[in-house]
């Protein structure tokens, strides 16, 4: 029993904060493994006893209730909200890796408008920051939310209708699948290393999948293989070199961040600097 209840990860979609309520779910396996408790003859020295009376104590909290309720109304309200905006939708299969659909975006801003006026919502604003913070960022963004695009016309004549991205998902995921990757060929659960030393310019490689950009990237060339050999080596060593020096710090450097009294080190050095009797140079000095 006390592993069900541990696994209420088992209940989410996938999704994570603030999509999946990670706290509430724990909250209701709780009650549901006290319920079936109650209907329990137990004694005071049987194991499940004790889970019992812990769970009582748990549940029994007028300020855990008091969060329990307050969570679950804001949970409805968002989860309407997710509806009106067609992201994240409840009971997904595909995570954050969702397409979302195609929809009337005008038709979305009239139920978008119809929440913010909803008397619950205007209630709550006045007494819950979260509210208040919530409709301010609607109505600042709401004519970008619901921009209608802009159509193009490509070199060929070829009219294309680009609707731009209301979230940073597409990115997010990208970095998902790339830290996966890294994490399959090293082994190591951490990838701050792997991220950090790579050149700026690797998440470029994604774009091969995009068979325009191969084509530009080609020019006239059949395979990336002779793409690559006009490459003058030199210009990429200079460059590989400038990346590696760039990313090494000073032992100076990695000394002074380290010490505990950096920050009233760089004002007392700063303060000492603006005398016009001292030399600038023992800023410096003090540090290194």
């Amino acid at each position: 029993m006390v592993e069900w209840v541990q696994n209420y990860s088992n209940d989410l979609d996938g999704y994570g904060f603030p999509f999946d309520c990670a706290h509430l779910a724990l909250a209701n396996r709780m009650k549901g493994a006290y319920e079936h408790l109650q209907k329990l003859s137990l004694k005071s020295n049987d194991r499940l006893m004790k889970i019992r009376e812990f769970l009582k104590e748990v549940l029994d909290s007028a300020n855990i209730q008091n969060c329990i309720k307050i969570l679950e109304s804001k949970v409805s309200h968002f989860n309407q909200l997710r509806v009106i905006m067609r992201f994240a939708p409840i009971g997904g299969k595909n995570g954050l890796n969702e397409d979302g659909e195609d929809v009337d975006m005008s038709e979305m801003e009239k139920e978008l408008e119809k929440f913010t006026c909803l008397k619950e919502i205007k209630k709550a604003s006045l007494i819950d920051s979260g509210y208040k913070k919530m409709l301010a960022q609607i109505e600042k963004y709401k004519k970008r939310l619901f921009t209608e695009g802009i159509d193009i016309t490509d070199s060929e004549g070829n009219k294309h209708h680009i609707q731009p991205e209301r979230t940073n998902n597409l990115l997010e995921r990208f970095f998902r699948e790339e830290k996966r990757g890294i994490r399959k060929k090293t082994g190591c659960k951490s990838v701050g290393r792997a991220f950090k030393t790579m050149l700026a310019e690797t998440p470029y490689v994604k774009n091969l999948d995009n068979a325009d950009y191969v084509r530009v990237i080609l020019n006239g060339k059949e395979t990336l293989a002779e793409r690559f050999a006009e490459i003058n080596d030199e210009v990429l060593r200079t460059a590989s070199n400038q990346h590696e020096d760039q990313e090494k710090l000073r032992p100076c450097v990695k000394k002074a961040i380290k010490d505990p009294n950096l920050l009233k080190n760089i004002v007392e050095a700063y303060v000492k600097a603006a005398k016009p009797t001292e030399d600038i140079t023992e800023v410096g000095l003090l540090f290194f």
